[in-house]
């Protein structure tokens, strides 16, 4: 996967929004049609994807459910690997320092230890603290990044303040509590 780029990105066909994907396999310098992941929707309001040990891992969502997806390459074919019966309405796809990867979505939290092959939710995570404390306002265009040690959130919100209110969540990272050092956080590669 040296030297490929993959660009996943939604377009309104005027019906629908799908997912529509660009590829190359030069540094960037080119890029043409790739293949996007399908989930066999006619609609899908959220994608992302991420780079992580040789494949790009894809997750989608529908109005019923969100898929997980695995390519080998930017030119490749999209496997799906395992679907769950959870609609949210936003998510993104994080890549910690470890080689897990998050999916943080408004109502769960997903995460794979094996580069997207299995997912796991083993229970209803609320990161964003509205929801708990009955408030209206929803996380939307979420996207996240991870930094020393903490995934870092930066995302809009729904509600009286409209899509205009900004926000930064950062989950984990400092704590009073005394915390390893950086170096012994990280997995052996």
């Amino acid at each position: 996967m040296a030297g490929q780029y993959y660009i996943l990105t939604l377009q309104d066909n005027g019906a629908n929004v799908v997912p529509v994907a660009y590829a190359a396999r030069d540094m960037g310098y080119r890029f043409a049609a790739a293949s996007a992941p399908d989930n066999g929707a006619a609609s899908t309001p959220y994608a992302d994807v991420i780079a992580a040990g040789g494949y790009f891992i894809a997750a989608t969502t529908t109005g019923a459910a969100t898929q997980f997806h695995r390519m080998g390459g930017a030119f490749g074919a999209w496997t799906e690997v395992q679907t769950m019966a959870i609609v949210d309405d936003t998510h993104t796809l994080v890549l910690a320092d470890s080689g897990r990867i998050y999916l943080f979505s408004d109502t769960h939290t997903f995460w794979s230890d094996d580069y997207g092959a299995t997912w796991y939710n083993p229970i209803l995570g609320y990161w964003w603290p509205y929801i708990t404390m009955g408030g209206t306002a929803d996380p939307i265009n979420v996207n996240g990044t991870w930094s020393r040690g903490r995934a870092i959130l930066a995302h809009n919100s729904t509600g009286a303040t409209g899509p205009t209110s900004f926000h930064c969540t950062q989950l984990g990272g400092h704590s009073p509590v005394t915390m390893p050092t950086r170096r012994l956080t990280l997995q052996d590669q």
